[in-house]
């Protein structure tokens, strides 16, 4: 069940601002009410109605301020707007403990609610240092297992968390720095440390039976000098079907081991360069992009998705007023930059590894009907290559086709054909492989990705945008 909810108007008009309790319009949805957690961390979900959008919102544990300086707040999937934050479980007591938030809309409306947790520790502490081969500290995913399999560390309330259902819960430590930390119940666990495709993996099998350090090293095995690993295609809690928060998104992209990250929310441009720094102020080799994901659709009906990058927050051009997808083209193509434009999942979605691929969702291929056995110039695909008569451009005019899209096998092999079916007819795009992650587990960050022959910035400086644009193009 939700949070308590506190404190809704009384009275009449605009002054009408007492508290009546048990009818908030706020909820604290996650950690639910009642809830029993024994996790590293847990994310911080409250919600309120859009007329608290721009308000002021602050959330409280046991009275002290959550202190989570990468909280965000973000339009809902819904009505509405959600607060999301993190909650490090490590830094309370074992027992019950409070948590309370409050809003205040911009109206001076004010609406509280709360949640009453009980945090729960196994009574093994497991710390995990990580070097790479030159043993130096880095940062990399450590997988919990035990003889059946994963182990879940997420606690009971996934659902509550995240309603999209997502967020299924984690089995993974994110050691940030070379350093993680977890409580376990005694027993033999197998740890998998894994960072990205260049690294080796190394796997454990440990009796834990007290507190341990279990020492893990991750060298590099594949040298890619003078190209960087980039993953073109991710969310986060900006976009209304990602819950998740800005630390463990940034902890889990730093566990990749990606050299470039392009961040791509739904119909928003998403820059949170200068959030990263604040969690990792000692400096990381992690780039990233500011770009969106923006859907092409006719009415209500979504054609298809596209990233478009770099681009600054004020990039964002309006629906072109007449819709088509060269017009969606044009849209972004005329923004200063010139960005990258990158068709994504042309054949659709496979939101689950248990779940087929949904070939309708926001599939321009299938949606607008693209037969790879046929010529371009044939009446089933000459849509893609005709060309508008206000600009010229055509809806193949794109830089970049999403051939790989998180882990789905159908999808892969159906846009593979498509891909080599428009180069073998002499029309080129650059093939891309991308997470489309909004959460931590089924959307891995980081795999699949793409090398992009650019040399690595040193220490301290800027991805040179341009040139790492040019040579994806």
């Amino acid at each position: 069940m939700p949070g308590r909810r506190e404190g809704c108007r009384s009275g009449v008009g605009l002054l009408a601002l007492a508290v009546l309790p048990g009818c908030s319009p706020v909820e604290v949805r996650s950690p639910a009410d009642g809830v029993t957690l024994g996790a590293p961390w847990t994310p911080v979900v409250v919600h309120a109605p859009a007329r608290f959008e721009g308000g002021e919102v602050s959330v409280s544990v046991d009275g002290t301020p959550l202190g989570d300086p990468l909280a965000l707040v973000r339009a809902a999937a819904g009505p509405g707007v959600d607060l999301l934050a993190t909650l490090h479980l490590g830094d309370l007591e074992e027992g019950p403990h409070r948590l309370e938030a409050r809003w205040r809309a911009l109206d001076g409306e004010v609406a509280t609610a709360s949640s009453t947790f009980t945090v729960t520790r196994a009574p093994a502490r497991v710390i995990f240092e990580v070097v790479d081969g030159a043993g130096q500290p880095t940062s990399a995913r450590v997988l919990v297992r035990d003889r059946h399999g994963p182990v879940s560390l997420a606690g009971p309330e996934p659902a509550a968390a995240d309603p999209s259902g997502r967020f299924t819960g984690f089995s993974s430590v994110f050691v940030t720095g070379g350093r993680g930390v977890v409580d376990l119940d005694p027993g033999t666990y197998t740890f998998v440390a894994v960072r990205g495709p260049r690294e080796e993996i190394d796997q454990q099998t440990v009796k834990i039976d007290g507190d341990r350090t279990v020492s893990m090293v991750v060298p590099r095995v594949v040298d890619t000098p003078g190209q960087l690993l980039a993953d073109l295609h991710v969310h986060t809690g900006r976009s209304g079907d990602s819950y998740l928060p800005d630390d463990p998104r940034f902890r889990s992209l730093l566990a990749a081991g990606i050299d470039v990250a392009v961040t791509t929310d739904h119909n928003a441009v998403t820059d949170v360069a200068d959030r990263l720094e604040a969690l990792v102020a000692d400096g990381t080799d992690l780039r990233l992009v500011a770009g969106v994901e923006a859907n092409i659709h006719d009415g209500d009906v979504s054609l298809g998705h596209f990233n478009a990058f770099p681009l600054a927050t004020s990039d964002l051009p309006p629906d072109p007023s007449s819709p088509s997808v060269p017009a969606y083209i044009d849209a972004y193509a005329l923004l200063s930059g010139s960005p990258l434009l990158q068709l994504n999942h042309p054949r659709g979605i496979q939101f689950a590894p248990d779940e087929a691929l949904d070939a309708d969702a926001h599939a321009l291929f299938t949606r607008l009907g693209f037969d790879p056995g046929l010529p371009l110039d044939d009446p089933a695909n000459v849509w893609l290559v005709t060309a508008s008569p206000a600009s010229g451009t055509r809806a193949l005019d794109f830089d970049a086709l999403e051939v790989a899209n998180r882990f789905s096998r159908a999808g892969y092999r159906a846009t593979r054909n498509d891909w080599f079916a428009l180069m073998n007819q002499g029309w080129w795009l650059t093939g891309t492989g991308n997470s489309d992650s909004h959460a931590l587990e089924v959307e891995r960050a980081g795999f699949p990705a793409n090398l992009v022959a650019v040399p690595a910035p040193a220490a301290g400086e800027s991805l040179d945008t341009a040139a790492f644009v040019s040579a994806l193009r």
